[in-house]
């Protein structure tokens, strides 16, 4: 909390005149943390609905491939398909929001913006990597020697 009240103080300092006044300035600077509280909040969440919909598409998956082994699962695969669409969304609003928020007269600089894409851009690539090595065959390939023992077997050679 100490270093949040700090970064406040120094925006205060560097971009805003004298003529408005302390509790003014306070209330702009707040308001803008708690849009970025905001933005991080709504991407947490379209990714952890992304999880729930791909694990619920790989276990109807699973258990159609355990029952019988002709039948091409669609609801699986649609809702991997949905996961991967609220990961992507979740990501976009999150880059456009917080690209409005991270203005260059705003104050909190355009060199966040960097922070900004790692942390919405990794998960969702990591995401993509996971959900190819899933269902592409040339991937799991280059996965699966990389991956420690304690995580799996790998593929059968």
């Amino acid at each position: 909390m100490i270093q949040r009240e700090q970064q406040c103080a120094l925006l205060l300092k560097k971009r805003f005149s004298s003529k408005v006044s302390s509790i003014e300035k306070e209330k702009i600077i707040i308001g803008k943390l708690n849009l970025i509280l905001n933005a991080e909040n709504v991407l947490l969440s379209w990714q952890r609905n992304g999880l729930i919909s791909t694990i619920a598409g790989i276990g109807i998956i699973s258990f159609r491939a355990s029952e019988n082994k002709n039948i091409k699962p669609i609801s699986g695969i649609t809702l991997c398909g949905l996961g991967g669409l609220f990961f992507f969304s979740g990501t976009v609003g999150y880059i456009r929001t917080m690209n409005r928020v991270l203005e260059k007269n705003s104050g909190f600089g355009s060199t966040k913006f960097i922070n900004v894409l790692a942390k919405a851009g990794l998960p969702l690539c990591l995401y993509s990597v996971g959900i190819l090595g899933l269902f592409d065959d040339r991937v799991r390939k280059v996965l699966d020697p990389n991956v420690p023992e304690i995580m799996g077997q790998g593929v059968q050679k």
